[in-house]
């Protein structure tokens, strides 16, 4: 979260000065954010480029005589933002192919451990006058492993698949949420 706060600030500050207004907002978790409208009244706006700090309850002198950015245009700290929602996009996804296949892989590695033990007793089933059925039954159970892993592997991907989409969907709906502003 620091270094997505940092690339704000960092680009927030390069950018060329413009009539956009920067305001400094402090979550309830003391997450520090960058935004463009003030988010409580007496916000702190944050000077870019030699622009003078003002509150939110400063007005221009003449609005009209402020520089308007067309509608749908991408100021440079949006696009901060944007790189931001896509950051926690990415981290979302990684976290959910974590915890979809964490336990996943440990319940494939005692059936891979199974199936290993079981073709070495193949070895030794073959040398066993009781060899025709103890290998019958450990070609069962290797069988038996590897359609166990077959199934662990996909219900895992599945619920890869669901939780990044649930990800991604998240993220659609922060562009979109900041594409409302930007266009109130």
């Amino acid at each position: 979260m620091r270094l997505a706060a940092a690339a704000s600030i960092a680009l927030a500050f390069s950018a060329p000065a413009t009539a956009t207004s920067v305001y400094r907002c402090v979550g309830a978790n003391g997450e520090v954010a960058f935004v463009s409208t003030p988010c409580h009244e007496g916000a702190e706006r944050v000077k870019i480029r030699g622009e003078p700090a003002t509150t939110a309850t400063d007005t221009p002198k003449d609005p009209a005589s402020q520089p308007q950015r067309p509608s749908g245009q991408v100021s440079e700290l949006e696009m901060a933002e944007r790189g931001n929602i896509r950051l926690r996009e990415q981290r979302c996804m990684a976290n959910a192919s974590d915890a979809a296949w964490r336990s996943t892989n440990a319940a494939i590695s005692r059936h891979q451990a199974s199936i290993a033990a079981a073709e070495r007793n193949l070895a030794r089933a073959r040398n066993n006058l009781a060899g025709a059925t103890w290998d019958a039954g450990l070609r069962s159970q290797i069988a038996s492993d590897k359609s166990a892993i077959a199934q662990l592997e996909m219900s895992a991907a599945e619920r890869e698949s669901t939780m990044q989409q649930q990800c991604r969907d998240q993220a659609q709906r922060e562009i979109d949420d900041l594409e409302r502003l930007r266009d109130n």
